[in-house]
């Protein structure tokens, strides 16, 4: 088992690794200040160095990142959603703002608790409700239940079967 110099917090976002003027979009999985974790279905090496694009993360703009590849988990295309396949990064430049929010710092994700709390707009939707979606394979023992928001119980079920792909079913859904 690797050892890790920081340790790693979970975090799911969407990212673009942009590697010698291609671009590829993917899945921040986990990261620490060091290193990040990154689901895609680009297919680097070890050693190659990427520039990785993150979202707005709390109104501060988006963060790049530079990092080496350091390992890179193959599984085959259809179960990359559900095996997590991609690459280890090793950070070896990023901002503060990076760090800080790598490292788990609520300022950058969160307002202060010093500051005024933004007040609440008109224009902003409230939140969609949560589904749990149980799932079963068509021709196989797996079953799984996944959680999402939507609009109603059937476009719950339809996001979650679209982000399967073929050869699941769904067995039951609920609110969460």
């Amino acid at each position: 088992m690797v050892e890790r110099r920081q340790p790693r917090v979970k975090k799911r976002m969407t990212c673009e690794i942009v590697v010698e003027g291609r671009r590829q979009l993917g899945i921040v999985r986990d990261i620490s200040a060091g290193g990040l974790f990154v689901q895609t279905q680009a297919h680097l090496t070890p050693g190659q160095v990427v520039d990785v694009h993150l979202p707005d993360l709390g109104g501060r703009g988006p963060l790049q990142v530079r990092a080496r590849v350091v390992r890179q988990k193959r599984v085959p295309p259809q179960l990359v959603g559900v095996a997590g396949g991609g690459i280890g990064l090793r950070v070896l430049d990023a901002s503060p703002a990076f760090r800080g929010f790598a490292e788990g710092a609520r300022p950058l994700l969160e307002p202060a608790e010093e500051a005024a709390p933004e007040p609440a707009r008109e224009q902003d939707a409230p939140a969609s409700p949560r589904f749990h979606v149980r799932v079963k394979q068509s021709a196989g023992p797996r079953s799984r239940t996944v959680t999402t928001a939507a609009a109603s119980a059937q476009e719950a079920e339809q996001a979650v079967l679209g982000e399967l792909g073929p050869g699941w079913e769904v067995v039951e859904t609920g609110r969460a």
